[in-house]
């Protein structure tokens, strides 16, 4: 359910104040805590003493830390994009995914680069590498933030789309900066105007970071409004995320420790950056799982509804069609067989039903006999018609077998396609025909008056529900020789 984000007067215009409140209810209480976590952190920087030093070893932790978690957090969020297929997640998702990417190969490079500071060329040529790899992951994050929020990926896969967008900037840049590294600056200098631990970043790094501090807080800020309005904590924890690393890069624009060995205030905020994204990708699975547990119970309803549509409900309708015309004093002891046979079906149906209920969740299904799929199949089929008056024949092509969970799907659907038919079309044959390996499944013709004009029932959408759990599309249609009807399963 998506609220109503601009709330408006009696006499419909826009109340800013109550949108505002609204807004704060929703993210006040975590944006205060983040801003408090900043200030606790930032107060206990100034408070305690400065580093000695650099410290290789923590920079390299921390960068692979980073690196693992965010991969992790990337490889989390795919699973929202897999189900939305939304343009803006598959942005989100490679920016995480670049971003951890660049984590990991820094942490590579500061561990195998020399501490003496003999390798200038390839320091510097790490370090522009990721500045630039960090613009463009900052690019995406934008573009997830303020893109259009329902617009889907058409035309292309959304896993072939993420791995474009990390792989051909990480290629282009590793190759441009590496073919020029012994031409590229010093980004970052350590020890400036004679203190040890002063810093001072070239022109176009400091250049950088204003940039990066601009993308991120504009993310930051549509997140948090787009998460009130859409009503999803997923996007207010990427919000939060976000915030804290703008926070960060205020910091590494004052003092650009990030391309250094030195482990300063920055660096925390950015890792509390990622754990943030981590806890967003755990509040992600878990509302995946309860909505899940939402729709397996809707399944599993409209299940036991088709059941008894198909089989009892049949059952019944046939024995008050029989009971009205004794009441009206019409005999049919011709019938008494197949009333006997009615009763019979019915109550081992209801048992069937009682037992299912009975049953866990997940086995529930359609009552089955125990017999082959297709012959019950045939039996039911040629025993409806019989009632009716109407021909009917059911075939498949002989010697070749149907696994048995898709034989007994196609057989509910062809029981409900025929039943259509003779209660909408007055046929006078009905045939049905089965293949099981070709791209049409299954085919139910009639030659009556055409159940095309019958208000779409319980039965139509029964079947297509069960074509879809085939992964196949329910057609229906006039007749070879546009007379009847012509009901198709059509695998994908």
């Amino acid at each position: 359910m998506t609220p109503s984000f601009v709330p408006t007067g009696p006499e419909g215009r826009s109340d800013a104040g109550v949108m505002l409140r609204r807004w704060w209810a929703w993210t006040g209480p975590p944006v205060a805590t983040g801003v408090l976590i900043v200030a606790a952190v930032v107060a206990l920087d100034w408070m305690l003493p400065p580093t000695s030093g650099p410290n290789r070893p923590l920079r390299v932790l921390l960068e692979g830390l980073q690196g693992a978690v965010g991969g992790l957090a990337a490889l989390l969020m795919y699973g929202r994009l897999r189900s939305t297929g939304r343009r803006s997640d598959a942005a989100l998702v490679a920016s995480l995914g670049l971003a951890a990417a660049t984590n990991l190969g820094m942490a590579v490079g500061f561990a195998s680069l020399p501490v003496d500071g003999t390798s200038v060329d390839v320091d510097a040529a790490l370090d522009w590498a990721a500045v630039t790899l960090r613009m463009v992951a900052a690019l995406y994050l934008l573009a997830a933030a303020v893109g259009p929020p329902r617009r889907r990926i058409r035309r292309i896969d959304p896993r072939l789309s993420v791995i474009a967008a990390v792989l051909v900037p990480a290629v282009v840049t590793l190759i441009a900066v590496f073919s020029a590294r012994s031409h590229l600056p010093v980004a970052v200098v350590v020890g400036g105007d004679g203190d040890p631990l002063g810093f001072e970043s070239h022109a176009l790094i400091a250049a950088a970071q204003i940039v990066l501090i601009l993308l991120t807080a504009t993310s930051a800020a549509a997140f948090l409004v787009r998460s009130a309005r859409f009503d999803d904590r997923f996007l207010l924890w990427i919000g939060l995320a976000t915030g804290l690393g703008t926070v960060a890069r205020i910091e590494f624009w004052l003092q650009p420790t990030i391309y250094s060995d030195t482990v300063r205030v920055g660096d925390a905020l950015r890792f509390a950056d990622y754990l943030v994204l981590l806890a967003a990708a755990v509040v992600e699975i878990r509302s995946y799982w309860a909505a899940e547990a939402v729709v397996l119970a809707q399944h599993e309803r409209q299940r036991l509804a088709r059941t008894l549509h198909d089989g009892l409900v049949q059952e019944l309708s046939f024995l008050r069609a029989w009971a009205s015309s004794v009441a009206a004093g019409r005999s049919h002891p011709e019938l008494a067989g197949d009333v006997a046979a009615a009763v019979e079906r019915a109550h081992v149906e209801s048992r069937q039903l009682l037992d299912l209920l009975a049953a866990p969740p997940l086995s529930l299904g359609s009552p089955s006999t125990g017999d082959d799929p297709l012959t019950s199949l045939r039996t039911e089929v040629e025993t409806l018609a019989a009632r009716a008056g109407v021909e009917a024949e059911v075939r498949w092509p002989p010697g070749q077998r149907f696994d048995q969970q898709e034989a007994a799907v196609l057989g509910a659907i062809a029981r409900e396609a025929v039943i259509n038919a003779l209660r909408h079309g007055r046929p006078e044959q009905v045939v049905v025909e089965l293949w099981p390996d070709s791209r049409c499944a299954l085919r139910v013709v009639d030659d009556g008056q055409g159940s095309e004009d019958a208000a779409p029932g319980f039965g139509r959408r029964a079947m297509a529900d069960l074509a879809a759990e085939l992964e196949a599309d329910l057609w229906t249609g006039a007749g070879p020789d546009s007379t009847g009807t012509m009901v198709e399963v059509r695998r994908r």
